[in-house]
Formats: structure tokens, sequence, C-alpha cells
């Protein structure tokens, strides 16, 4: 019985490594694809580009500062980032670099395969993109008060800002800085509303494109929730809930604003000092499997939008659940 119950354990474990199993990536090699080894771009916004490893799951990119007339030495890590993908963009200031890819999975790495590009210093920066660094893309926010800061871009001397309401250079423009000759900029009391921002490069002969992300700023207070279900003093029999479950639900006025989350509390506290339940829930529904407990509950939400505005706590509901 005991042998039988080795080869059991053994047919098991068997079972439980090829559950687990990880393709072996070791031994292959990454292609790159572009930028070649050796090339020289007069862009300064590079789209990195390989091949795909069969049974690989992620990808590590990373690009160096390089002496290539010291044997090629490091000066700088520019970008290191782990991608699920086989392109990734970005730019750089004029120089030489050095930039390498390796695949791996839950398990297995390969090495690193390496090429050298080159960013032109030439004068003409028209087809730059610049890198625009805070606040980030789709960004979110009830302060008024923003600091706009963008990557320096080599051989500019000034930079023009704008911020633009609704949409980039169409809709109304709210705030613009021109000639500036530092990589920032602070724009205070913007009221609410869907904003992008932008920023150009210049020099004395040539202007880039501007650069541009969205700004969302909110500054409105959620309305107060209204609850629904379990209505007001209602008492519910356990044997009417499907498999013990009691849906919470309720409702909450239009919110022009960002993205709303709801906060629920329940309790057999009316002052809530201890809670049941302290869910944060992006739908205006909750269940909850009421088990073992019966009496008298409270209950209560109140609304959280994306930019940190808090409404008030709704009206707070009482129910009784009984057993018989």
């Amino acid at each position: 019985n005991i042998f039988f119950l080795f080869i059991a354990i053994g047919f098991l474990s068997l079972i439980s490594c090829k559950d687990t199993f990880e393709e072996d990536v070791s031994q292959d090699t990454v292609v790159l694809i572009s930028p070649y080894d050796g090339y020289v771009s007069l862009s300064n916004t590079q789209t990195f580009w390989w091949e795909e490893i069969e049974g690989a799951s992620s990808y590590n990119l990373r690009v160096m500062g390089i002496d290539t007339a010291n044997n090629n030495q490091v000066l700088s890590l520019e970008l290191d980032t782990n991608l699920t993908g086989n392109q990734f963009q970005y730019s750089f200031s004029p120089g030489a670099y050095q930039w390498g890819v390796k695949a791996f999975n839950g398990g297995y790495t390969t090495g690193y395969t390496y090429h050298i590009f080159y960013i032109d210093s030439s004068v003409d920066i028209s087809n730059i993109s610049i890198n625009l660094i805070s606040p980030s893309s789709d960004y979110i926010t009830n302060d008024s008060t923003i600091t706009f800061i963008w990557q320096e871009v080599y051989n500019a001397t000034q930079y023009n800002f704008e911020i633009w309401k609704d949409s980039f250079s169409s809709g109304t423009l709210y705030n613009y800085q021109y000639a500036l000759t530092t990589p920032s900029c602070i724009v205070t009391d913007i009221p609410d509303g869907k904003y992008y921002w932008g920023v150009q490069a210049r020099n004395g002969t040539t202007t880039s494109s501007f650069s541009t992300l969205k700004l969302i700023i909110d500054h409105t207070v959620p309305d107060m929730p209204n609850l629904l279900s379990p209505a007001y003093g209602d008492t519910l029999y356990v044997s009417d809930l499907t498999a013990g479950n009691l849906v919470f639900s309720w409702s909450h006025a239009f919110d022009s604003g960002s993205d709303l989350n709801d906060s629920l509390l329940l309790s057999q506290d009316s002052l809530f000092s201890t809670t049941l339940q302290n869910v944060l829930l992006s739908d205006t529904t909750y269940t909850w499997n009421v088990g073992n407990y019966s009496g008298t509950f409270y209950w209560k939400v109140k609304t959280i939008d994306a930019a940190g505005n808090q409404g008030s706590y709704s009206f707070t509901y009482n129910f009784f659940i009984s057993r018989d």
C-alpha cells in the first residue's frame, strides 16, 4: 500500500509540474529589427522593434548612453522597462546609444541582444518629439495649480507652451507662455474642464511641432447618493434570498467630471463604530452573503471621483434580517 501511495504522489507531482511548466527560452536569441546596428537618425524619437520569442511572456528593453571613443563605455542608463509587446517609442537627446532586449517568462530568460544607434546633433529640430514628463497622460486632479515639466531639447533655445480646452489647437486657447528658456512652467487657478497641454521647441532657424497630452481638472464634489435597496425599514427573510445573497443598490446624479467610485459601509451599529463591510466599488450594486447574521443593520454610501473629491454620505438606511 505504501508503494502505491508513493507512486500516486509521484504521479500527482508530475501533473503539478506539467501545469506550471514554463518553456525554456534561455538558449533563444532576440532578433532586433529597428533601429539597426549603426543607425544614424536625424529624429530624436525612435521606435524600438524586435522579433517575438515563442514561449516568452515579457521583454526587458534597456537603452544606455555610451562613449564610442572609449570602447563604448556606458555613461548613463536612459531607459529600463519591462514590456509585453515588441515595440516601444522613446525620445533622446543627440548622442550615441546602445539598446538591448532580453526575453523572459516565469522560469527562464534569454541573454541581451544589443545594437548601437546615433542621434544626430543637427541644429534642425523640426522633426523632434518632446518628452512631456508631468503631468502624465490623462492625468486627473482637483488641484488648481499645476507645474508642467518636459524634457529639455538639445539645440532648442526657447519653448512655446499652450493649454487648450476640449481640443488642442481647435478648442479654446486657455493659457499660453511663449519664449520660455527653461523646460517647465506653472499655471494657476485652472477651472474645471478637459484640457490638452502642449510644448513646442524653437531655435534660431527651426521649430518643432507641438507634443501634447490630456489633462482633466475636476473640483466638483459628487452629489450624495440615493439608496434604493434594501429600502429604509425593510424586513428581509433569509429564506427569500438567493443562496443567502443580499443585493444592495443605489444611484447618484449625473457627474460631468471624472469617473466615480462609491464607498459602502454596513454595520449593526447606527454610529458605524464597527463595520461588517467597508468596500470601494466602481458599480452601483454590491452583493453581500448574510451567512448566519440576523437582526437590525445600517448602511450608507458616499461617492468619490477620480480626482479625489469626496461627497457626503447618503442618509443612513436600516433594515431587518429575519431567519424565521
